[in-house]
């Protein structure tokens, strides 16, 4: 018998996507596919390509399976997080099912081998100066969420990532699109789909941050709310006496009652939030980071900070600050001479407008961004 001609392997490719679909194949023996062996290969349509040209869809690809990561933008595991994340079943949920019946763009994981090309996409944003270069070999490895690329016509011409942050709420970032791919639907496409990926695994919100206008509108119009809109007030380190207080996990949780009735938990809509993501602000959570060394606070507590730190940044960052007077104006100085014993350029604290503190820490020396910056956290309710 002699082999298919390459003639016969179109025709049939074709009729695939016709409908025309053969029987399911018996069930083979032996032990399950290991993880990474399943496809994930998507298909979405996209309107107004040049002479209407359509690719004739192809094998789905096969995923590589990812080792564990340190993670720099939320690559860190459930276990070292304490969140309770399934993570098993959020791989497979991303495993399952077409994202859309026809189309020339088509959503895979992405590869090592994807890393020149991302990087060609990304030199257009920001002035050459985009993260996802930076961070693009944790995330392929990160088994904590999702990394994906999107091809037209073989050639990779998007990305996006989406990640858990709790049971009920996942991270929406590193959405971009190739210069010489943009205006034809892309990226609302591409959005649209992480959206129903996420709602059919059970997520009850997605959230994201952007400052640029473009992408603001495009998620605003995808129903997308805004939940914060903190400006930047920073300080350069300082050498001077010790750090701040870190208190213990129970500490931190007696402290809580304290932080809920300071004007600034609601200014931050109970939330503490860094680029890389937006989390809520409960006795668990605040008891959480406390335990990994992420809180700070003034004697009996009257002034506290969740911060976050890597020597990667270059600077220390404050995802919620509380308190007023003299103990924030000790916090806020303490925080600075931190930044020095750790070889820290400088502080930075997210400042919801109306922040009573605003005040306090313009006299201990932080002030505004000389450019103004402001960072736009959203968030989409997901219905099932």
């Amino acid at each position: 018998m002699q082999p298919p001609t390459r003639g016969a392997v179109r025709r049939a490719t074709a009729a695939g996507a016709l409908g025309l679909r053969p029987r399911e194949p018996a069930p083979l023996e032996g032990p399950p596919p290991r993880r990474g062996d399943d496809p994930l290969s998507r298909r979405l349509p996209v309107a107004g390509l040049r002479n209407g040209r359509r690719r004739r869809p192809r094998p789905a690809r096969r995923s590589l399976a990812r080792s564990r990561g340190p993670g720099l933008a939320g690559g860190a595991s459930s276990a070292r997080t304490g969140r309770d994340v399934s993570l098993r079943r959020w791989r497979s949920h991303l495993r399952s099912g077409p994202l859309a019946t026809s189309g020339v763009v088509e959503l895979r994981p992405a590869r090592t081998a994807d890393r020149e090309r991302v990087v060609e996409i990304c030199a257009a944003i920001w002035e050459g100066h985009d993260y996802i270069p930076e961070v693009f070999d944790t995330w392929v490895q990160d088994p904590s969420g999702t990394f994906q690329v999107g091809e037209v016509d073989g050639e990779v011409v998007a990305l996006q990532r989406i990640r858990p942050l709790s049971r009920e709420a996942c991270w929406y970032e590193g959405l971009r699109v190739a210069e010489t791919h943009r205006r034809l639907g892309i990226a609302r496409q591409m959005l649209a789909a992480a959206v129903d990926q996420a709602s059919s695994i059970g997520f009850q919100e997605m959230r994201l941050a952007t400052a640029d206008p473009a992408p603001r509108a495009l998620f605003e119009s995808a129903g997308f709310r805004i939940l914060l809109q903190p400006d930047l007030m920073r300080a350069r380190r300082l050498e001077g006496l010790e750090a701040a207080r870190m208190p213990d996990p129970d500490q931190a949780d007696r402290l809580f009652p304290r932080v809920q009735a300071d004007p600034a938990f609601e200014l931050y809509s109970h939330l503490h939030v860094e680029w890389d993501g937006v989390y809520d602000l409960t006795a668990e959570e605040l008891a959480r980071r406390a335990e990994q060394g992420q809180v700070r606070i003034t004697a009996g507590g009257r002034a506290l900070a969740v911060v976050d730190s890597n020597p990667g940044w270059g600077f220390l960052s404050v995802r919620f600050l509380s308190g007023s007077g003299a103990a924030l104006r000790d916090l806020a100085m303490a925080l600075r001479f931190e930044a020095d014993l750790e070889g820290l350029d400088h502080v930075r604290i997210w400042v919801p407008e109306g922040h009573p503190a605003v005040g306090d820490l313009q006299e201990v020396g932080y002030d505004f961004r000389t450019e103004l910056f402001r960072l736009y956290f959203y968030a989409l309710r997901l219905s099932r």
